[in-house]
């Protein structure tokens, strides 16, 4: 193994081989902070690369941090690193009827999504694959075939372990302490989609030139947009799957000079295309501004600790993603009151930021309904109010992870949902606002109530941030906690499996 010493200039202080029993040395080090580096040759892939001080191996060549101090004349002696094996992924692509596909690539990702690397590999004349140098984690491995085109016959599409349309439909590939072998995928035959239809405006009139977006609900598939002549509009190619069609005509467009020639208007719909082809017919409507109250239960903080309130209309669960859906916010006035402008058919729930510490929203009413957890269209009725009631009366915990030695686990993440299943959304999530770092974590300011708390490695927790309709499974997983007002105890859990999908 190749030893390295890094210092804060980020150049190379010293370096050393391992002997036959995994011994280094390295000498003439200056006074200063350092990071140790342990890493194969360019040659070799057993294991991984490793920081010093670390939990977890690295794929980078930048230290995490400098975690070793050496004083003038200091010898240190324990500067041991356990290294980490590499771990692999194989199987053979068939096509649909069960023969091996050649020279195509496969691709392996994190579950977890974020920026987590990509690795590929592409089969040989046996439709066999491997992908190796992986770290332990959760993975999904997806196929483009070569032929990747679409026309009126039937063609291979982009299919994922272990025979899915899309990342969402995926299996999980765990790698723990051994490879994964017998990762078999098989291509799936179908036609590519198109999607059709006209768009009016609010007032029943063809919109031309209006913009037509299909975004996917699956993020490892590919969206398509046009623009409406004469109110008609065709998006094509699309692959299998369910997209969320956005239509829009005027208001502000990025990079224009002038000031819009018409007010904006918009229309949200959901479409399916994994059976067959779709056709829509969108109406525009114009947003509507929401008005309300905030009211604070029993003594309002001072004005200096509420100044900065603002309320937001997010869009909801497998919508949040999106950029192109940024939330519509207005500044809480000294009066209490707030109008949110700007809001269209889309379902969008009610959020509070800038609250003071120890304050949390408790409940929201609009009109009649009490609508805290749900989401709601905010243009179905958009002569109700909404009304805001926060509260101090809170509690406080805090989470820690250990393992079965007692131990705190740095590398683990903790969370605490609703009791009940009405709630399970990521919503309605509460997380601690920093990981845990081996102490507890605060989850901060929360509704008495009842809850079940879950600590999953980092790995898992990312793939359940990315795909909420997990959240079910973890609930079984959980250990169910009582909360009164003022407690601030800390929620002790030991690390669970996310299930396989």
């Amino acid at each position: 193994m190749v030893v390295a010493v890094m210092g804060t200039d980020r150049k190379t202080a010293g370096d050393a081989l391992t002997d036959e029993n995994g011994r280094y040395e390295i000498t003439g080090l200056a006074p200063g902070a350092y990071a140790i580096g342990v890493s194969h040759d360019e040659h070799r892939s057993t294991y991984l690369r490793q920081w010093y001080g670390e939990s977890f191996p690295s794929g980078t060549f930048v230290p995490p941090r400098f975690a070793v101090t050496l004083a003038a004349g200091e010898r240190r002696r324990d500067a041991d690193v356990a290294l980490t094996r590499a771990l692999a992924i194989e199987g053979v692509v068939l096509d649909p009827l069960g023969d091996p596909v050649t020279r195509v690539e496969v691709t392996v990702t994190r579950a977890a999504g974020g920026l987590a690397g990509v690795n590929s590999a592409h089969t040989d004349d046996r439709g066999a694959y491997r992908i190796y140098g992986l770290p332990p984690g959760r993975y999904r491995v997806c196929v483009r075939p070569s032929d990747w085109t679409f026309g009126d016959s039937p063609v291979l599409v982009r299919t994922c372990y272990p025979s899915a349309f899309g990342e969402s439909y995926a299996s999980d590939v765990m790698l723990a302490s051994q490879d994964a072998a017998g990762i078999d995928i098989r291509l799936q035959l179908i036609g590519g989609r198109s999607l059709s239809g006209t768009v009016v405006d609010a007032g029943g009139s063809p919109a031309d030139d209006a913009f037509v977006n299909v975004m996917p609900f699956d993020d490892s598939s590919r969206g398509g947009s046009a623009r409406t002549q004469n109110g008609v509009f065709s998006v094509e190619p699309l692959a299998p799957g369910r997209y969320l069609v956005a239509a829009s005509i005027g208001g502000f467009r990025a990079g224009d000079v002038d000031p819009p020639s018409r007010e904006r208007e918009m229309a949200y719909v959901p479409v399916d295309l994994t059976a067959s082809d779709a056709s829509l017919a969108l109406t525009l409507a114009k947003g509507v501004t929401l008005a309300g109250t905030l009211t604070f239960e029993g003594h309002a903080p001072p004005r200096s600790a509420r100044s900065r309130i603002s309320v937001e209309a997010r869009a909801f669960g497998e919508l949040q993603p999106w950029p192109s859906l940024q939330p519509a916010s207005a500044i809480v006035s000294d009066d209490f009151s707030f109008a949110l402008p700007d809001l269209f058919g889309l379902p969008q729930q009610i959020a509070l930021r800038g609250l003071p510490e120890g304050w949390v929203l408790k409940s929201t009413h609009y009109g009649e309904r009490d609508i805290t957890y749900a989401a709601t269209d905010f243009t179905a009725t958009p002569n109700a109010s909404l009304q805001l009631v926060v509260t101090d009366r809170v509690a406080s915990p805090s989470i820690e992870v250990v393992n079965e030695r007692g131990e705190n686990v740095p590398a683990a993440h903790g969370l605490a949902m609703p009791a009940d299943p009405a709630r399970w959304t990521m919503a309605n999530v509460r997380i601690p606002q920093f990981p845990p770092t081996g102490a507890a974590a605060k989850l901060g300011a929360i509704l008495p109530g009842k809850y079940l708390f879950v600590a999953l490695s980092i790995d898992d927790f990312l793939a359940l941030m990315r795909n909420p309709s997990r959240l079910p499974s973890v609930a079984g997983l959980a250990t169910s906690v009582t909360l009164e007002p003022g407690d601030t105890r800390v929620v002790t859990l030991r690390v669970v499996p996310l299930p396989d999908k």
